[in-house]
């Protein structure tokens, strides 16, 4: 007797819809659900894209600019867990919105990018570290990284960053950092890099995404 695959699958859930929808189909509706009122909805759409990995990617990207608030949030959750570096100048961009936990969660997403995501965050840094707004969360980043190379490449741009004219002095900090980077082939020691994720999470009070002190 044929078996008949995810019989007990919920109407609306994303298992059943994955059956049932062409590819395209299953990650918009996914997508639409990052908005959606419910937590547990939202979570669950976010899993299926992030399980859905790569294909997902350009979707969320083109989503993102027309998303409500929630929906952006989200987006950037399932961005910061797939970690393509084809996302890397959506969440640099992230690094300046005024939605604090947005910014957060971006910074987590570049360091998951991890070696690919440098020279865009330096570059950044070099054009719009006198707008101030991206200086918290772009040093975040920086501090993340430094632990993963033997050389102190980033320490005179957090340096910076403290100092009482980052506007000026972060620029060209991090232009030294990015001839240094680049000297230095993009050195990275992949055996220290630990993806960000729910599985991750460091004190329960806080959402996964959260590394702040």
């Amino acid at each position: 007797m044929r078996k008949h695959a995810n019989h007990h699958a919920e109407p609306d859930s994303p298992v059943h819809t994955a059956v049932v929808s062409e590819p395209g189909d299953l990650i918009s509706r996914l997508i639409q659900n990052l908005s959606a009122h419910h937590v547990v909805e939202r979570e669950r759409s976010r899993a299926a894209l992030v399980a859905l990995g790569g294909p997902a990617v350009g979707p969320l990207l083109g989503a993102f600019a027309s998303a409500d608030e929630r929906g952006r949030l989200e987006i950037c959750k399932a961005l910061t867990e797939i970690a393509d570096r084809a996302a890397t100048r959506l969440l640099i961009e992230c690094l300046e919105d005024d939605h604090q936990d947005l910014r957060w969660i971006a910074a987590e997403g570049l360091l998951n990018i991890d070696g690919p995501a440098v020279e865009p965050l330096l570059v950044a840094l070099i054009d719009r570290a006198s707008a101030h707004t991206i200086l918290d969360a772009a040093a975040h980043v920086l501090r993340g990284l430094s632990r993963r190379v033997s050389r102190t490449i980033f320490d005179p741009v957090l340096v910076a960053v403290r100092g009482p004219e980052p506007g000026v002095s972060v620029p060209l900090a991090a232009q030294t950092a990015l001839a240094q980077w680049r000297e230095n082939a993009g050195e990275i020691d992949r055996r220290r890099f630990v993806p960000v994720t729910p599985g991750a999470e460091g004190r329960p009070e806080q959402p996964w995404y959260d590394r702040r002190a």
